[in-house]
């Protein structure tokens, strides 16, 4: 298929773009089942992941697994891309994601068994994991150093976006009692991202030159609904509404991560973003531990929601899959950014796995872990973790050539002079090329 003519920022422009719309598939089929649990409809196909009557400790588990599969498929789908991620090369791999997008789609949108959904968000996952291990790395190989971040960070502002229009078409379909098309529909409609990636990828260039996750944002991603109504006591169609605000919330601040991420840099926002989740999750448990008493403190306990999904995407959604491409050296990045997308997808599986039970178990001390994790994440960061910013993917290399151990990455980065990298990759050519010479090979 023949490429695009066209050169410079707007081509730039263009694979964001691309990367961007397999993003708002990612987004959009990470919350697309959240509107879709308590729907009468939908307990009637799947009756063996029906809550609603607030007992079952067994039902709690199976609904925990029917949602969490889909993580498992993306981890195996990322980690495939550490074997054949160098063999098909980026765009062949983000192509197959694709197609496996559409399939496991297609057999979602038509089940009438948990079965053939469990088996469907598998196979969903396997092309969406791969998306994210191969589509930030991509975008990265394909920008320049100076707009890098921003490039990027595009594909985190339509992932939420994915997430938010994923969260209100759930809500316009609730009002279709009834009938199954209201989730049959919001599934199928995935659809349409998988053929547009697909259908553009061969016209562009080839491309080449867990912390997050358990800060615990995925509680709301995945199971806002049903925590407004059975422990917040909101009915069904306040629920869905506030999660329909809360993701249009988190599209604005992503929005306004992709002017920082060039600014501020990645380290400063990796740290404000932990220690934002942080005093969230903190919020979050001291309150929901009286959310009983009245429907004010019940309220109060939402203003937390709104302030995790503030700062997650200023920090954490898309940074990490980005740094990792970053640091990562050429020879091996492939298989990097692999394994950090199957870490992302396997602590994405821990969190949806557990957090029915989490909370039907522990109540609000289940916030409790995440507020722990996320300070954890906090001091990694602080610690191990150099700036790149604005930084030559050879500068990068150099940060850890030049270092002894682990404990000195962050400082030599700090003190190393810019273009370090590229200094150094011309002196070995020229020392070589002085050898020859002396040498009488040239």
């Amino acid at each position: 298929m023949p490429s695009i003519n066209i050169q410079g920022p707007r081509l730039h422009l263009l694979v964001a773009a691309v990367g961007a719309l397999a993003f708002l598939l990612q987004g959009y089929d990470q919350a697309v089942i959240n509107g879709l649990l308590g729907l009468s409809t939908w307990e009637k196909t799947f009756p063996q992941i029906d809550t609603s009557d607030n007992k079952s400790n067994e039902r709690s588990l199976v609904q925990g697994t029917a949602v969490a599969i889909y993580e498992v498929g993306c981890a195996i789908g990322a980690l495939s891309c550490f074997i054949i991620g160098d063999i098909l090369g980026r765009r062949k791999t983000i192509f197959g994601a694709s197609c496996f997008v559409l399939i496991g789609v297609t057999i979602q949108a038509s089940s009438f068994s948990l079965g053939q959904l469990i088996a469907a968000r598998v196979i969903t996952g396997l092309g969406v994991g791969a998306f994210t291990a191969t589509v930030p790395m991509w975008v990265t190989e394909c920008s320049n150093a100076h707009n890098r971040g921003k490039m990027v960070m595009l594909e985190g502002m339509f992932a939420i976006g994915g997430v938010a229009f994923a969260v209100w078409l759930d809500f316009g379909f609730f009002f279709l009692k009834n009938n199954s098309a209201n989730w049959r529909f919001p599934i199928a409609f995935q659809a349409v991202f998988a053929i547009g990636v697909a259908s553009l990828i061969f016209m562009l260039p080839v491309g080449v030159n867990m912390l997050a996750q358990m800060t615990g944002v995925n509680i709301i991603t995945f199971y806002s609904n049903e925590i407004f109504t059975q422990i917040l006591g909101y009915s069904g169609t306040t629920s869905r509404v506030i999660s329909g605000c809360l993701q249009i919330w988190q599209f604005c601040m992503a929005t306004l991560a992709v002017f920082l991420i060039d600014r501020l840099g990645r380290r400063k926002l990796l740290m404000i973003g932990t220690a934002g989740m942080t005093i969230a999750q903190a919020g979050q448990a001291a309150l929901t531990k009286y959310s009983h008493v009245s429907k004010s403190v019940a309220g109060a306990t939402l203003l937390f929601d709104f302030l995790a999904l503030g700062f997650f995407p200023i920090g954490l959604f898309l940074i990490p899959f980005m740094y990792a491409a970053e640091i990562a050296p050429l020879k091996i990045r492939h298989k990097i950014t692999a394994m950090s997308a199957a870490t992302n997808w396997l602590f994405n599986f821990l969190i949806a796995e557990v957090t029915p039970i989490g909370f039907r178990t522990i109540g609000w001390k289940y916030y409790l872990c995440y507020m722990s994790t996320s300070a954890t994440a906090f001091m990694f960061v602080f610690v191990f973790c150099p700036e790149t910013r604005g930084r030559g993917l050879e500068d990068v290399d150099q940060f850890f050539i030049r270092s002894d151990n682990a404990l000195q990455v962050v400082k030599v980065a700090r003190d190393l002079p810019w273009d370090a990298g590229v200094s150094t990759i011309i002196d070995e050519k020229v020392n070589k090329a002085e050898h020859l010479e002396e040498s009488g090979s040239i």
